[in-house]
């Protein structure tokens, strides 16, 4: 039967790995041109990523919440219905057909023009002189060859594979990762020897499989520590509202402490757009969210770490924000990641496992996090003496491309204010 391959497609200028998030199409499910068939997350968004053939979804090749190169081959559609009207140009798995040999069989393939630019057809004919065929034998559309010049690649046209009747961009992008990948070979037969001699018998070892949350956490990790330029600000605040709030809470039914200090940042954001902005893809453009959808992150067994998410949570009323709160938490908990790219700023509650101050990673989507310490008494002096108050640490990273210095130093200054003056 005819069949195509679906790779992971090039999203943006410079992506090399794609995280994939979901499977949207089952083995033997009809699929249309254009059609979402899966689900990927890039550093620069969630996607639902379309068809380029229709047909019928033979096979996933690859398992949800895997890192895949760009160009990675994925699944396999077959095109039955459609090789009527193709099958002398699709042979199995998207091999393409031997070009025919007759000039006569030859003009029966010329392809008529595409958006005022006509295709390269595979075996040409002008006033009955044959002209040689590309060895690749694929139709170019425009939008592939402005591609290929964009890269300098026409004089190598014929070295780049294809998956089906025509070029596409993803099988220029695979061509371009197999090439990195070859310049690079050299380098590491080089350390063949020097990494052998290092190696440890594998029986010193046992390889344990990850999780998927913890896959997809170094997927975003990796991420924003490739982008992102990370800054740490760091400052301290009175807790005795909050603690006086928390108790009443204990005794009452309410929020957590920490509940309020998201509450307090929530409302804080909603005044500083930078801390709800995230670069768009060509980095000369801020994408400012109109809703706060606050993350929180959330500790499961195992050491295993997930998103919670109160989405709009400034324009809900403190009982409405809480009860979000509760269930988004709830829902982490069973495994749920909620983060998605409006995700841009979240809050760790370091102090609930006894640290009093940490530098928070970054993890994208987000461009800040905010990490809370356990409350400590301090001393504060107080005449000729001392008195102890109730406070906690503070400690902001945020990517200095999104916000500068002073900007963030606002925006911690707003939640500390926020929550010095709190009230339930």
């Amino acid at each position: 039967m005819p069949t195509v391959s679906i790779r992971i497609p090039q999203l943006g200028e410079g992506l090399r790995e794609a995280y994939l998030v979901d499977f949207l199409k089952s083995p033997g499910d009809s699929i249309a041109r254009d059609e979402p068939l899966f689900t990927m997350e890039t550093d620069k968004a969630i996607s639902d990523v379309e068809s380029p053939h229709a047909g019928t979804l033979v096979k996933w090749l690859v398992e949800v919440d895997s890192v895949l190169e760009i160009g990675t081959e994925i699944a396999i559609v077959d095109t039955t219905s459609l090789s009527h009207a193709g099958s002398d140009l699709l042979c199995p798995h998207g091999d393409v057909a031997t070009p025919p040999s007759s000039p006569a069989a030859a003009l029966d393939k010329v392809v008529p023009a595409v958006d005022g630019e006509a295709d390269v057809a595979p075996f040409m004919v002008a006033t009955g002189v044959t002209v040689a065929p590309r060895t690749t034998s694929a139709l170019i559309p425009p939008k592939t060859r402005r591609y290929l010049r964009d890269h300098n690649l026409m004089d190598v046209v014929d070295r780049i594979s294809t998956v089906g009747r025509k070029m596409s961009v993803a099988d220029v992008d695979h061509y371009l990762s197999q090439q990195q990948s070859t310049a690079g070979s050299t380098e590491v037969e080089m350390e063949v020897e020097v990494l052998a001699a290092d190696r440890v018998d594998d029986s010193q070892f046992e390889l344990v499989p990850l999780p998927k949350s913890q896959l997809r956490l170094n997927y975003r990790l990796t991420q924003a520590a490739a982008t992102c330029v990370p800054v740490t600000l760091v400052n301290e605040w009175n807790w005795q509202r909050i603690e006086a709030a928390r108790n009443y809470t204990r005794q009452h039914g309410g929020p957590s402490a920490f509940a309020m200090v998201c509450w307090s940042v929530a409302q804080a954001a909603k005044e500083h757009q930078r801390f709800r902005c995230a670069l768009s893809a060509d980095g000369k453009s801020w994408r400012v969210f109109k809703s706060v959808n606050l993350g929180i992150a959330v500790s499961l067994e195992g050491d295993q770490l997930v998103t919670a998410v109160v989405r709009n949570a400034e324009k809900l009323t403190p009982d409405q924000f809480f009860e979000a709160y509760i269930e988004a938490v709830n829902l982490a908990r069973t495994g749920v990641d909620q983060a998605d790219e409006s995700t841009t700023l979240m809050v760790s509650n370091i102090g609930n496992i006894g640290m009093t101050i940490g530098i928070p990673a970054i993890v994208a989507p987000a461009a800040a996090t905010l990490a809370i310490g356990q409350p400590v008494d301090k001393p504060v002096p107080d005449g000729d003496s001392f008195r102890f108050e109730r406070s906690v640490t503070a400690t902001l990273s945020f990517d200095h491309r999104i916000a500068n210095g002073i900007g963030a130093a606002a925006f911690l200054n707003a939640v500390k204010s926020s929550v010095e003056e709190f009230e339930l």
